[in-house]
This record gives C-alpha cells, sequence and structure tokens, in this order.
C-alpha cells in the first residue's frame, strides 16, 4: 500500500515537468543537449525523450536482453489492469511498431513502470534506467538489463513521429514512419 502512495506521490509530483494541454508534444532535438533528456506530460503520465552521446549508444548496443513475445505479451495484458484501453492500446500499439534507438541516438519512453505503477529514474551516470519501486534496470533504450527477474519487460513506447530535428509525441497510434 505505501508503494502505491509512493507511485503516485512521484507520477503526479515528478511529472510536472513541460506539462502539454493538447496530448500532441513537439519536441526541438536541438534544445536537448547530448548526453542528457526531458521530460514531458503525456495523457497525464510521465514521457522521457533521451539524446545518447556515442558512449551512451555503444553501451545500448552492447546489452543482449532480448524479451520473448510471450513474457511481453503478458506485460502488455497486464496493462489493461492498470491503465484505460484507449491508452493500453496506444502504448501496445506504438511499443509493437517502433524502434528503439533512432538514428540520431534518439530514444522515446513512456516513464510509467507497467509493474509497479513507479515513475522511472533515468540515470546518466551509470547509463541505466531504473524502477526505484522493484530496483530492476534497464538500458537507455528500455529493454532490461538482465532478463531473470520477476520484472523483466521491455519499456513502453508513446505513439511519435520523427523528423531530423523533432520528435512529435502525439495524441492517438496515427503516427507516421
Amino acid at each position: 500500500m505505501i508503494n502505491r502512495i509512493i507511485a503516485l506521490f512521484l507520477i503526479v509530483f515528478s511529472s510536472l515537468t513541460y506539462s502539454q494541454v493538447s496530448e500532441e508534444i513537439i519536441v526541438d532535438l536541438h534544445k536537448i543537449p547530448s548526453g542528457t533528456f526531458k521530460r514531458f506530460e503525456w495523457k497525464g503520465f510521465p514521457v522521457f525523450v533521451l539524446k545518447l552521446t556515442k558512449t551512451q549508444i555503444s553501451s545500448v548496443e552492447k546489452n543482449r536482453h532480448q524479451i520473448s513475445e510471450k513474457l511481453q505479451q503478458s506485460a502488455f495484458d497486464n496493462l489493461s489492469k492498470s491503465f484505460d484501453a484507449e491508452l493500453t492500446n496506444l502504448l501496445i500499439d506504438s511499443t509493437r511498431n517502433k524502434r528503439r534507438l533512432l538514428k540520431q541516438g534518439i530514444v522515446v519512453l513512456f516513464g510509467v513502470s507497467l509493474e509497479s505503477g513507479c515513475m522511472f529514474v533515468v540515470n546518466y551516470n551509470k547509463d541505466h534506467i531504473e524502477d526505484p519501486c522493484t530496483l530492476s534496470k534497464y538500458s537507455l533504450d528500455g529493454r532490461p538489463l538482465k532478463v531473470n527477474d520477476k520484472y523483466d519487460f521491455s519499456m513502453l513506447i508513446p505513439p511519435y513521429s520523427a523528423t531530423e530535428n523533432t520528435v512529435t509525441i502525439l495524441r492517438n497510434s496515427e503516427f507516421v514512419e
């Protein structure tokens, strides 16, 4: 119970940066220095846009852990227990259809853990993202660093489109490749 209260506090108060009313967020990639990230609020939830350095990209590429389709489907099934049908479908569709790492070193991730409901913490000093409630760690593209814990699933990806200079996090799943 206390974990849920902490998670709610973290989600509500930590994600207040860059709130967007329109639910469509246009991110100017020139305003995100390499090796940093920006947090946005999308549909009331945190979304991270990360801009990786060459060293961080190399670190991500070294992570060979893959989640089986069966395990990822189990995580998707749990989504509907936590979120409404529209959000669930958006996240499932975009997670299945998006590349995790764009060629410019850009990563777009949904910032809430499926298992714990806590907001993820980006730890650039150690080149990983962490769920503070389960202590699970993910590479900077949202894949787990270990595949043997109870909480093994890849982080979700919100619907977005990308150009060379911008990422647009969309209201719905009508994204452009």
